[in-house]
């Protein structure tokens, strides 16, 4: 039966097959198909699957464009499919709503980080799992994500020392934010001037130019180094 409506192309009818048989995640990879991102994540999350339901409406822009400018309502999205909404998974898909509000507010250019209905609210939802959970090995992360994403300076050697003890698969947020504030920081300065950025500096490179980044001291090569740093994960990222 679902190799003949697969065939046939009879979406609709297999998607209420799979429903009827309880295969929500089946139901919601044929609704993916069609292609409908907001019934495969009502799909996923009658299947329990909450966190990708979540991801599912981040990642579409058109649902965040709706839940941003036409709801307004990113608190009630943020806790939609949370049964625990102190948990770490709710706290993470706040962290997501503030990200892509942050960048992508309706007619706005994506950077820098800006503000968006709701922001500071979804910012102390986020702070009540640190609060909840001051001894939890996630407290330290989310407490910096909440720092990277807010309105607040950051000096240049916090954001060094955020680069350097946050590991890249732990939060890629931090290091596309903290990354690019920092070559702002460089690009802003008198040391942008006359600059080749196809020169490559060394990893030993950087050993010295963490003695200036902790005394907030910008430079040449550390221009060079963020810049290659950012453009490195940027075409990572588009690949």
């Amino acid at each position: 039966m679902r190799n003949f409506l697969t065939e046939k192309r009879c979406f609709d009818e297999l998607i209420l097959l799979e429903k009827e048989w309880g295969n929500f995640e089946q139901a919601a990879k044929v609704a993916r198909l069609k292609p409908d991102p907001v019934l495969e994540a009502d799909l996923l999350h009658m299947g329990g699957l909450h966190r990708e339901s979540s991801l599912i409406i981040l990642w579409h822009p058109k649902q965040l464009l709706l839940l941003d400018e036409i709801c307004g309502e990113f608190v009630e999205a943020a806790k939609i499919s949370n049964e625990d909404e102190h948990s770490i998974e709710a706290t993470l898909s706040r962290i997501w709503y503030v990200f892509f509000g942050s960048l992508w507010a309706c007619g706005r250019r994506a950077w820098p980080l800006k503000d968006f209905k709701h922001k500071a609210e979804l910012l102390d939802d986020v702070k009540s799992y640190v609060m909840d959970h001051p001894d939890s090995q996630d407290s330290d992360l989310v407490h910096t994500e909440i720092h990277v994403l807010s309105d607040e300076e950051i000096c240049v050697s916090h954001m060094w020392k955020y680069l350097r003890e946050t590991p890249r698969e732990r939060s890629l947020r931090i290091h596309f934010c903290i990354s690019r504030r920092i070559l702002d920081v460089h690009l802003g300065s008198n040391c942008s001037v006359y600059v080749c950025i196809e020169t490559r500096i060394e990893d030993e490179t950087i050993k010295h130019l963490e003695g200036d980044l902790v005394e907030n001291i910008v430079s040449v090569e550390g221009l060079m180094y963020f810049w290659n740093y950012w453009k490195e994960m940027i075409c990572e990222l588009i690949n």
